[in-house]
């Protein structure tokens, strides 16, 4: 939501779309007249709070939390679950990475999908601290 603004802003062409969006709903009434993203937005947020970080965590799931929480603007009290869960696994992966590999089996059809190796895993784990830590900077301080 926060690049729609600032690519609107660069863009002279997008600015009267930015001034008739205001308020809670960042893509206005032109690009989404019934509110299904926010709607959409709700739903994962729920799920992620209820369900993803309420449990036990690996960090595999960990990272997909907070990529989550940081890409729709989550409560970034909410991190903490993740954050401590990715700081505890760290050195898991043994001499080949930070992180082991884990396997994906959240579906409704039980499948087991071997993300990748451990690498994959840490480049993961990684490319989610980087926005969290992102998301924590643009967060108001108390």
């Amino acid at each position: 939501m926060r690049t729609f603004y600032r690519t609107a802003l660069a863009n002279p062409a997008l600015r009267p779309l930015l001034a008739r969006a205001g308020g809670d709903q960042p893509f206005g009434d032109d690009l989404d007249p019934a509110g299904a993203f926010a709607r959409i937005r709700r739903a994962v947020l729920a799920c992620v709070y209820e369900d993803l970080i309420a449990f036990e965590l690996n960090p595999f799931d960990a990272a997909l939390a907070l990529l989550a929480l940081a890409k729709l603007d989550g409560e970034v009290s909410r991190f903490a679950p993740a954050l401590d869960c990715i700081a505890r696994s760290f050195g898991e992966g043994g001499r080949r990475a930070p992180f082991k590999a884990y396997e994906w089996n959240k579906m409704k059809t039980p499948t087991r999908i071997l993300v990748g190796g451990p690498e994959v895993t840490s480049a993961f784990v990684l490319s989610a601290l980087a926005l969290a830590r992102a998301a924590l900077r643009r967060a108001p301080t108390v």
